[in-house]
Formats: structure tokens, C-alpha cells, sequence
């Protein structure tokens, strides 16, 4: 029997290698250096895992009686008495963030049969690793289509794994953390997947059973942070038309795909509400209403020019004594201008920093959604040259559906955030991604627009590698502090090292 040879090739090589790079770093970040203890920050999502484990949708904590004798438990006097930060309801606790995590827990300790509790790091780490390797397929496939070498790419792939937040979450890692992880590494997993079929629908056939999965993922979205709804319900509707669309208007075809895209969709937003009738009695309470928090979720549109710049613009703190880039909690009003008016009932202590100042490679992203709305012009409006291929003869309708797409998961993603009380820089984390690939697709597009001249393309090849280099080290350097200063609490004779050798200037008693 003959046997048959398997032969990686240098795309897969770049890709393992860059993989395995993140998952290293991402480990010394978890675990502070000592790359075997790590530290644990919260059990939420472990504890509701051993309450699915033994039947029921509570987690397994008993509020005291003492708590539940009280008229109104929800009174913060009685915050001592209270499992911070979880709904409590008839007696029980829940919690509100989707149940994603928890069931991937509860199956991974069933499984390991692992007996004890887990802490949520392990998920916050596993999560933004398969961010970064969904990620990594979409640059890789990205980079097919415009032609871009073997180090641009690998560049792009580590950019995008230690853009800030991602680091930074990674190294501070419980709960809040892990949501927000799952459902950006189950939405990008549905982007990736689509992203398949939008390639392969130009032959007139959509693969029918990727669009499928990635409903399932863009359903494990939705369970595990339903702030996400939007986002995905945009992403639907561009993939439909997009690969139904492609040469004519074929209805049928387009049905075929929704039902296919479609129905994993909705059988989990059907399971989701069933989920919240079977805890709160109500179909549309998620748990926000009986939360037991000082901060209760408060949403107004005075505050969204305070998160626009939040968001964007806020600055940074600098030192010169390494990590050099630093964020702190409770700044007040520091890093807010003047000039703008901060909202009555607005929460300030959380730290942020702007996502325009600490991930450049974000900077190019006009230029893929100039060239999309462009060429769309010129087949909507007929002027000038109808040829309608996207740069260096990438297909125009596939280049046009990661600009809309990658839009999509940097922008709709936030709808909820932007309108909420504060800022925080695990909410960065929901555009981040997609702003990320969308402005590596514009210096990807600069460089390919500049394939006739070798200088100049050179000069956008240098510049591409600088943006994301310089996105790389700023996301390094704050996840190195992560929310708590964790090297400093947890390892600090490492971190002394570290700040020793690497500062450029020195503390008064070295």
C-alpha cells in the first residue's frame, strides 16, 4: 500500500510559527513569567460550569440567608453580603454574561474529568487564541488575494494577536474578560468560514454546508456576549448577498443560502430566550435587571462623544522606566480635553486608552472603504471603466465583502458600548478586530496599487511592517500591565529584572 506524503507549505509554516509565537507570549503573560501558575482573578463561568454540570441553570453558590431575608437585597448597604456582580432571582444566583463559556468549561472538565474548581484564565487564554488563529486564516487568505510576501503577512498575524486590548486582557484574565473573548473568537470564526464561501461562490454554487457553520459560530457569538446582534445580523445579510448575488439576481439561490446561514441562527437566539424564560421568567431578560452592583447598566446618547474619543483618542501615560507606556485606574477627568463636557452620571475611573494612538496598523483603513464605495460607483452609476476587480486583480465582489465585513466587526460590534456610562478597555476589544484587519487590508491595498513601481512599493512595504510593529510593541507593552500590574503583584522579582535592564532611567535607591 502506498503511502501517502503530507507536505506543509511555507503559508502553513508561516502560520504555525506565528501561532506558536502567540501562544507563547499569551502564556507569559497569563501566567506572569512563570509559565506554569497561573494566577486566577474569578470563578464566575466555572462556577455556573458545575451548576450546568449538576442540572440546573444557577451557578453553584448559595446566596446567605441573611441576604435573602433582607426586604430589598439589591440595596448596595448590604453589598457585603453580596456574590459581587451576579443576578440574583428567587433565591438563586445567576449570571447575565451568555452561558458560551461556561458550557465549554462544563464539557472540557467532564471530558479532562477535573474535579476541582477552574479558574476563568484558562478560558480568557484559550478564547483569545482562537481569535488570533481565525484572525490568522482571514490575513492568510487576505494576503492570496493581493499577492503580499511571506514576512508582510507574518507581521500582519502577530499585529493583529498583540493589538492592544488583546494582550492586556490575556494577562488580567476572569470573567468579564473571558465574554468578551468568546464572542470575538466565535465571530471571527464565522467570518473566516464565510469568507470560504464568498471565495468559492464565484463558480455559481455557494458552499451551502460552510455557510452552515458559520451560522453555528455566529450563534455561539450571540450566546456568548448578545451585545453582538447587530454585528451579526449585518454580517448575515452582506454574506447572503454577496454570494447569492454574484453574477445575477438569483432569489432562489439567495433563499437556499438564508435558510442555510439562517437556521442555526435563530435556533440559537430561540435557545437563548429559552434560556432566560428557564431563569428569569422572561423572555428578554438576560439579567441585567436584577444584577447585584454598585454600577447598574445605564445607556444615554449624551454620553457618546465621551466614548467616541475614549475609544479613539485618549492618551496614554508615559515613563521612563519600563513598560514605559502605562494606563491607570482612576484618572478622573486626565486625558479628556477641556473643551469637552463630561456627561452627568459618567463613570471615569476605568482606564482606556485610545485605540488610534496604540494600534497603527488601524491607520490605513480609509483606504479599502474608498475603493470599495468607488468601484461600487462605478458599477451602480456606469462612469468611467466598469472592470470590476479589486486591486493587483483581486475579485472586486470578494475584496468589496472583507471591507464591508471587517467594517462590520469594528464598528456594529459596539452599538451597546457607545451609549453606555463609561469606557473600559476590555469593551476596546469588540473593534479592535475588525478595525485591525480592515486597515492591514489598506496597507495590503497600497501596496498592491503600487505593484508598477519598485521603489514605491517598497517604501508601502516598509511602511506596512512599521505600522505593525509599532502596533505590536504598544499592545506588548500595556498587556505587561494589564489591569492590576500583574508582574508587579504576582512575580515581582522578575519584574524587577525587567525594570532594571530595560528602563532608561533609574529609581531613587538603585
Amino acid at each position: 500500500m502506498a503511502r501517502r506524503s503530507f507536505k506543509v507549505s511555507r503559508e502553513g509554516w508561516t502560520l504555525g510559527a506565528c501561532l506558536l509565537a502567540v501562544g507563547v507570549v499569551y502564556e507569559f503573560l497569563a501566567s506572569c513569567g512563570t509559565l506554569t501558575r497561573w494566577p486566577v482573578y474569578n470563578i464566575y463561568f466555572d462556577l455556573l460550569a458545575e451548576g450546568f454540570r449538576r442540572g440546573h441553570l444557577s451557578i453553584a453558590a448559595s446566596p446567605s440567608s441573611e441576604l435573602l431575608s433582607k426586604a430589598n437585597p439589591y440595596d448596595s448597604s448590604y453589598q457585603n453580603l453580596w456574590l459581587f456582580d451576579v443576578s440574583l432571582y428567587r433565591g438563586k444566583y445567576y449570571l447575565y454574561w451568555g452561558p458560551v463559556p461556561a458550557i465549554v468549561q462544563a464539557l472540557a472538565k467532564s471530558i479532562l474529568r477535573i474535579h476541582g474548581l477552574v479558574g476563568d484564565q484558562y478560558l480568557v487564554f484559550g478564547f483569545f487564541f482562537g481569535a488570533a488563529v481565525f484572525g490568522a486564516l482571514i490575513l492568510n487568505r487576505m494576503a492570496r488575494l493581493l499577492d503580499v510576501p511571506r514576512t508582510l503577512l507574518a507581521l500582519g498575524i502577530l499585529a493583529f494577536a498583540f493589538s492592544n486590548p488583546a494582550p492586556y486582557l490575556v494577562g488580567n484574565a476572569g470573567v468579564y474578560q473571558a465574554a468578551v473573548g468568546a464572542g470575538q473568537a466565535c465571530l471571527l470564526g464565522g467570518v473566516a468560514i464565510a469568507f470560504y464561501a464568498v471565495w468559492h461562490a464565484e463558480s455559481g454554487r455557494t458552499p451551502r454546508l460552510r455557510l452552515m457553520l458559520a451560522g453555528v459560530a455566529w450563534a455561539l457569538a450571540l450566546a456568548s456576549r448578545v451585545s453582538l446582534a447587530p454585528a451579526i445580523a449585518l454580517l448575515m445579510i452582506t454574506t447572503l448577498v454577496t454570494t447569492s448575488f454574484s453574477g445575477s439576481r438569483n432569489w432562489k439561490r439567495f433563499v437556499g443560502d438564508a435558510v442555510f446561514l439562517g437556521l442555526p441562527v435563530a435556533l440559537g437566539s430561540l435557545a437563548l430566550l429559552l434560556y432566560n424564560k428557564a431563569r428569569f421568567d422572561s423572555w428578554f431578560e438576560f439579567g441585567t435587571g436584577t444584577q447585584l452592583t454598585l454600577y447598574p447598566f445605564r445607556f444615554s446618547a449624551k454620553y457618546l462623544a465621551t466614548n467616541a474619543y475614549s475609544y479613539l483618542l485618549k492618551p496614554y501615560e508615559t515613563s521612563c522606566r519600563f513598560p514605559f507606556v502605562l494606563e491607570y485606574w482612576d484618572v478622573a477627568a486626565a486625558g479628556i480635553p477641556h473643551s469637552m463636557k463630561i456627561p452627568d452620571g459618567y463613570l471615569l475611573r476605568e482606564p482606556i486608552v485610545g485605540l488610534l494612538r496604540v494600534v497603527p496598523c488601524a491607520w490605513l483603513l480609509p483606504i479599502p472603504v474608498a475603493l470599495t464605495f468607488w468601484r461600487a460607483s462605478i458599477k451602480v452609476f456606469g462612469r468611467g471603466d466598469s472592470k470590476q476587480d479589486g486591486p493587483d486583480g483581486c475579485p472586486f465582489r470578494v475584496y468589496a465583502w472583507c471591507t464591508v465585513s471587517f467594517a462590520i466587526v469594528g464598528t456594529a460590534t459596539a452599538v451597546a458600548q457607545m451609549g453606555l456610562y463609561m469606557a473600559t478597555m476590555r469593551y476596546l476589544a469588540d473593534v479592535t478586530s475588525g478595525l485591525v484587519l480592515l486597515g492591514i487590508l489598506g496597507a495590503w491595498t497600497l501596496r498592491a496599487a503600487l505593484s508598477d513601481s519598485g521603489w514605491m512599493r517598497r517604501a508601502a512595504s516598509g511602511l506596512c511592517a512599521a505600522l505593525c510593529m509599532a502596533t505590536i510593541v504598544f499592545g506588548l507593552l500595556l498587556g505587561y500591565q494589564g489591569y492590576g500590574m500583574n508582574f508587579q503583584v504576582f512575580n515581582p522579582d522578575l519584574h524587577t529584572k525587567f525594570v532594571r535592564a530595560l528602563s532608561v532611567c533609574k529609581a531613587k535607591g538603585w
